[in-house]
C-alpha cells in the first residue's frame, strides 16, 4: 500500500514540476515569430433560443475580458444552425476549414457536429441547464 501511495506522490509531483515549469513566452514561441498570428475560436450554436443565445453572448463576453475580441487579439466566428442538421454539419466543416485554435459548440448538437468533423482541435461544450421542476431528482 506504501509504494501505491508513494507511486501517486510520484506521478504528480512530476506533473506539477512539469505544469510550474512550462511558460508560454519561452524559447519556442521567440524562435518562431510566425506563430504570433491571431488565433480563430469558432463558435457554433444549434439554434436561436434565449437561453442558447445567452451562453453564446456570455461566452464573448468572457474572451473579450481576456483580450479575445474579434479583431483584437483573435478573430472570433460565430456560426447558428438555426435547428437544421444539415447547416450543422456544413458548418462544423467550415469552421474546421479555418483551423481554428479552438472551438466551442453551443448545445449538444453543435459539440457533436464539431467532434465528429475534428480530431486535434481543442473544443469547449457550452450546454443550456435542463430546467428542473420542483420535486424532481436525477437520480
Amino acid at each position: 500500500m506504501k509504494r501505491l501511495y508513494a507511486s501517486i506522490i510520484l506521478v504528480l509531483g512530476f506533473l506539477l514540476v512539469a505544469f510550474f515549469s512550462y511558460h508560454p513566452g519561452n524559447a519556442q514561441s521567440k524562435s518562431n515569430s510566425a506563430s504570433t498570428k491571431t488565433p480563430t475560436i469558432g463558435i457554433l450554436q444549434s439554434l436561436s433560443q434565449p437561453a442558447l443565445d445567452d451562453i453564446t453572448k456570455g461566452t464573448v463576453d468572457q474572451l473579450a475580458k481576456r483580450g479575445y475580441k474579434d479583431g483584437k487579439g483573435a478573430h472570433i466566428t460565430l456560426l447558428n444552425a438555426q435547428g437544421d442538421q444539415s447547416n450543422l454539419k456544413s458548418m462544423s466543416e467550415k469552421l474546421n476549414d479555418q483551423n481554428p485554435a479552438l472551438t466551442i459548440g453551443i448545445a449538444t448538437p453543435a459539440a457533436q457536429a464539431l467532434a465528429n468533423v475534428q480530431k486535434t482541435t481543442p473544443m469547449i461544450m457550452g450546454l443550456s441547464p435542463a430546467p428542473f421542476k420542483p420535486g424532481w431528482s436525477p437520480i
